[in-house]
């Protein structure tokens, strides 16, 4: 069987600049196989944007993309966020390659990597997929994010006909899509209904849960694979694992990525995965987590030296309980 043509796919803003340097430095150092780059962004933005364009990284006006696009919010998300879901759906109507590894800009990647991490044997590209197993058990992320994303992946689920019987997987971001899986979504769900990518949107504001669920009911061969990037959704789930010790050589080992999901950040450039700052942000900001007693203790520990060894915190946070 033939192998598909592969490619990645980042849609970014010039709000975003910095952290896509950052994305596309690494992407440079760990591209082995040369591959290509697809940079979306807002027409106005281009020239920002074109002095990073080389032999395998192309600069894409947005505007090319043939989707509509949202001017107000949608299920409560601003237009911006929905925008950047509906290029990643509609990329593959430029016809510029058969499949595409959407990024963000917050990821880095730490590995080097070659077609064959993208594509099974067979030539088809591998699916992310999971059950979210993790993130339904922090009780930070369920408290503010599962029951609501729950319900909303079930009507995706109900609107394409699929079993509720059954277990259908997803994914959270950076996910492979497929064009001619995208090509058959649209052709028998949009066409017939006289819909597109915004009004499925409308419908449920998760795209790779769309084409996921899609995917997995149309009998389609799928080759799955857990995530390549390891993405730290929020503070709280930063700060425990900065206390536990782990470092950025540690996620090397599983990871081709790693993600610091921007929504916790709070500053325009990105922070190193060494840094103390989220963890002393999420601390300050919710310090119950951290079992209260001794969360502002720790705080000022942290504050007055600086940065301590992330194993010598543990050791005086396990004296305190």
């Amino acid at each position: 069987m033939s192998t598909q043509t592969f490619s990645f796919m980042l849609k970014t803003y010039a709000g975003d600049l910095e952290s896509a340097k950052r994305l596309i430095t690494s992407f440079r150092k760990h591209n082995v196989d040369e591959l290509t780059l697809h940079v979306v962004v807002p027409s106005e933005d281009m020239a920002l944007f074109a002095p990073l364009a080389d032999a395998k990284i192309a600069v894409i006006a947005e505007d090319t993309v043939p989707v509509r696009m949202a001017t107000s919010d949608v299920n409560g998300i601003r237009p911006g966020y929905i925008n950047q879901e509906l290029v990643k759906l509609a990329f593959f109507r430029l016809a510029l390659t058969d499949a595409y590894l959407c990024l963000d800009s917050d990821a880095v990647f730490l590995n080097d990597f070659t077609l064959r991490d993208f594509l099974h044997s067979s030539g088809s590209p591998y699916t992310v997929l999971v059950e979210d197993r993790e993130l339904h058990s922090n009780p930070a992320y369920f408290e503010e994010h599962w029951e609501g994303r729950g319900v909303k992946l079930e009507k995706i689920r109900d609107y394409l006909g699929l079993s509720p019987s059954n277990t259908y997987l997803t994914c959270h971001g950076f996910q492979i899509m497929q064009s001619s899986v995208l090509e058959r979504l649209n052709a028998e769900i949009l066409v017939p209904r006289g819909l597109d990518f915004l009004d499925l949107l409308e419908i449920s504001p998760y795209e790779f849960s769309w084409y996921n669920y899609f995917l997995q009911g149309a009998e389609i061969p799928v080759f799955v694979r857990e995530p390549y990037f390891r993405v730290i959704h929020g503070g709280q789930q930063f700060a425990l694992e900065r206390m536990a010790g782990f470092s950025e050589e540690d996620w090397t080992r599983g990871y081709l990525g790693l993600v610091l999901n921007s929504n916790f950040q709070h500053t325009p450039n990105p922070i190193a995965y060494d840094s103390w700052a989220p963890l002393v942000m999420a601390m300050y900001a919710r310090p119950s987590f951290l079992f209260a007693v001794w969360g502002r203790v720790t705080l000022a520990l942290i504050i007055s030296a600086g940065r301590i060894p992330a194993s010598f915190a543990l050791r005086i946070l396990r004296r305190q309980r």
